[in-house]
């Protein structure tokens, strides 16, 4: 199996405020980012198709569906409630919200909180199950393109922003934050080679924010900001 090793230079609280994505400095090194920002560094085995971006996929009270990866690494963000994942090898690595490096999971069961993220490296699947009582949502941020799922129940799938992306052999550094624009005001788009995709936490609020990243609206708009780059230096 193609392992895919996380190494998370800071986590903490998505939701806590609004800031900007910080940049990655060095592979491995450490990143500084706000209370807000959620920042991976994954090292990628082979060149794979891939999706990124933002699907938000929703675990009803005692759903569950099985997640293959594929030949690339899956990343996802737990956005709300709890979910219980299975997996029977040690293709699942953990980024609590209360811990500044990943947790690679060895096979068995896991409970993963709302604020935390986790990555399936290549080859690898996991079960998820919502045993809560209420919704589970969880952001897909990275997925290859041939990533399947089965066995789905009570679970529901839609698709908010995403672009095709190839994922280059090596380091790529991935950020996830929550940020505000006033109106009139532009996202301060990151320099290439690093691809942004944004999506406002209020869909009503979507045609308001445009393709360039323009708040035309009269209100504040909170977004998320999802980058991949590759890391250079």
């Amino acid at each position: 199996m193609k392992q895919a090793a996380a190494i998370v230079s800071l986590i903490l609280l998505l939701l806590a405020g609004h800031s900007t994505v910080a940049a990655q400095e060095s592979a491995g090194s450490p990143v500084a980012t706000d209370e807000n920002a959620i920042v991976m560094v994954i090292e990628v085995d082979t060149s794979v198709a891939s999706t990124f971006g933002f699907t938000r996929t929703t675990i009803a009270p005692g759903g569950s569906f099985r997640f293959a990866a594929g030949t690339g690494p899956a990343v996802r963000f737990v956005e709300q409630g709890s979910l219980h994942l299975s997996v029977r090898s040690d293709a699942l690595s953990i980024v609590k919200t209360s811990s500044a490096t990943p947790e690679t999971s060895p096979a068995g069961d896991h409970q993963v909180e709302s604020g935390a993220a986790f990555i399936v490296a290549p080859g690898g699947s996991i079960e998820l199950r919502n045993d809560g009582p209420d919704s589970a949502t969880i952001l897909e941020l990275l997925s290859s393109s041939d990533a399947t799922l089965t066995n789905e129940a009570d679970v529901s799938h839609l698709v908010l922003a995403q672009r095709n992306y190839t994922l280059s052999e090596g380091a790529v550094t991935i950020s996830l934050s929550s940020q505000s624009l006033q109106p009139g005001d532009q996202f301060d788009w990151p320099s290439d080679p690093a691809v942004t995709t944004l999506y406002p936490l209020e869909r009503s609020d979507a045609f308001l924010l445009t393709a360039q990243g323009f708040n035309r609206g009269t209100h504040p708009i909170t977004f998320y900001a999802v980058t991949i780059a590759p890391v250079t230096g």
